[in-house]
């Protein structure tokens, strides 16, 4: 399902055509795309169905609207269909890289470990401050 939507855009104005599969699980997938300025972008999709939809939009629209240095901001959401199923869709920058991809290739020191939890700390609370757990 998911390999057959690489090369198609996901929305009717065709903004975002996704390039590269890079996740995936059985309802969801993200695609490597390139956002209008050119810059690496990130786009999350999941299957969804016509009830559930409303809902995990408007979640998604809560955090769209929160702004947080610690936080990705989320440049779009929306909804599309592909083969009959509804897909919801998010998008993001792509980050440079990963906090996986670092521990792949390299042990963090203690300062950085250190700046690390200090930033997913503040960001939790940030978002407790918000209203979401």
């Amino acid at each position: 399902r998911w390999d057959s939507l690489v090369g198609h855009p996901l929305d009717e104005a065709g903004r975002y055509r996704l390039h590269a599969l890079q996740d995936v699980t059985e309802d969801y997938a993200s695609y490597a795309i390139r956002l209008g300025d050119d810059r690496p972008g990130l786009v999350e999709v999941v299957v969804s169905d016509d009830q559930e939809a409303p809902a995990l939009l408007q979640r998604w629209a809560t955090i769209r609207a929160l702004h947080n240095d610690f936080l990705s901001p989320v440049l779009d959401i929306g909804q599309g269909s592909f083969n009959g199923e509804t897909l919801l869709y998010r998008v993001t920058e792509r980050p440079d890289t990963t906090l996986a991809e670092v521990l792949g290739h390299t042990r963090l020191t203690v300062e950085e470990a250190r700046d690390i939890t200090q930033s997913v700390l503040s960001c939790l609370e940030y978002l407790h401050d918000n209203g979401l757990v």
